[in-house]
């Protein structure tokens, strides 16, 4: 559903190929997208949780955008879950 809404609000994760129509779509674009999608209606508690995971994550791939996250990233980010904020994964 997410990319639908992501398609109705004109923008998309990876640039189509030809037409150089992609929007470049920052982690923090993606959460606040995230956040107007999902968090109607919901606590407080909805929003602060779901913004350390976004912080760990740039902080693990130091990447800013959506287009630059690889396959790699993955595992990269899992490890770094597992070693740097154990707590996460319980």
């Amino acid at each position: 559903m997410e990319m639908i809404y992501s398609r109705e609000l004109g923008l998309s994760i990876k640039p189509q190929a030809g037409n150089g129509a992609g929007v470049e779509v920052t982690l923090s674009n993606a959460l606040a997208l995230y956040h107007r999608l999902k968090g109607v209606g919901k606590s407080k508690l909805f929003f602060e949780s779901s913004e350390p995971s976004i912080r760990y994550l740039k902080e693990c791939i130091c990447h800013q955008s959506l287009c630059d996250i690889d396959i790699s990233d993955v595992g990269k980010f899992r490890d770094f879950l597992e070693i740097y904020y154990p707590f996460f994964n319980k």
